[in-house]
């Protein structure tokens, strides 16, 4: 539609709640102490409930506590049934804790706050003029793994190639720097230790074999001291300070507004792929508001 162009993207990722509430989080343990618990009310609640079927035979009545135990039989056997479930996913999947409200939420913090409950990460890619062009809620609390599924939908969406790229240190990582010197894509992506090095913390005596200033080499299964540090030395150059720069007015604003404009901070849906939908519509959302801003462009052929 001529709103925006393909080419140069930036990345980033923002943790919002899920509708679950963090104190039905457990690990294997945790389950199976329940799971005891609530065995023995089940069995307790049969116990009363022959009891008042036995009195009840005798005074040939029903009796009105019989209705509350059936509703109060029927809650714990639901309960048992969906703790049964969390323990069977977690032996599948191999996870150590896992919310019984929403078994796809991972533990993990939300924005600014110290609290870890019950979220997702949501990714997005986002044009120069500010148009959200892939978005993806995961499960996965590190932004390291989403770089390259990021790039991909962008490019699944658009039908265009990727040429440049701007995210933060979160997906900072050897793999990624390889991925997109493959892709023959530009990237602007510092590394967790990036800050030090500009500081020239690492340039003192102390410091010069810290493993930061280490490449690991597949090929010899070695780390080795890296010559020139193509990542670090594009980023502390004035094009490179210019390119990176422009990031976080682009695309960190767009989550401030969803979250503290919109009231978007925690889901109303629960479920990966629910939670997926709900995210892509904040960013259908975004972009119609995005686009009315930008005004009518005629259509390009």
């Amino acid at each position: 539609l001529g709103y925006t162009q393909i080419g140069k993207i930036y990345l980033d990722g923002t943790k919002i709640k899920g509708n679950a509430s963090a104190k039905r989080t457990k690990d294997k343990a945790g389950f199976e102490k329940w799971l005891s618990e609530i065995t023995g009310e089940i069995a307790s609640i049969l116990k009363e409930a022959e009891n008042i079927d036995n009195q009840e035979d005798d005074r040939c009545k029903i009796d009105p506590g019989q209705e509350v135990l059936q509703k109060r039989l029927s809650d714990r056997t639901h309960l048992k049934s969906k703790i049964e479930e969390a323990l069977e996913i977690m032996k599948e999947e191999n996870r150590e804790k896992i919310n019984l409200t929403d078994t796809d939420a991972n533990h993990m913090k939300s924005g600014g706050s110290k609290d870890i409950r019950p979220g997702y990460n949501c990714q997005a890619a986002v044009t120069e003029s500010g148009i959200i062009v892939a978005g993806e809620a995961v499960t996965e609390a590190n932004d390291r793994n989403q770089l390259k599924p990021v790039i991909e939908q962008t490019e699944l969406n658009t039908q265009e190639k990727v040429k440049e790229v701007a995210a933060d240190c979160g997906y900072g990582s050897y793999a990624n720097y390889e991925y997109l010197e493959q892709r023959e894509i530009d990237g602007y992506v510092p590394d967790s230790n990036f800050q030090q090095y500009k500081s020239g913390e690492y340039e003192k005596e102390e410091n010069r074999y810290h493993y930061s200033n280490f490449k690991y080499d597949s090929a010899s299964d070695n780390y080795v001291c890296p010559v020139l540090q193509k990542m670090r030395e594009k980023l502390v150059s004035d094009h490179g300070k210019r390119k990176y720069f422009m990031r976080q007015y682009i695309i960190e604003p767009i989550f401030g507004h969803l979250k503290f404009n919109v009231g978007y901070r925690n889901f109303l849906l629960r479920g990966l792929e629910k939670v997926r939908a709900e995210f892509n519509l904040m960013c259908i959302g975004w972009n119609l508001k995005k686009m009315l801003k930008l005004g009518i462009k005629p259509a390009t052929v």
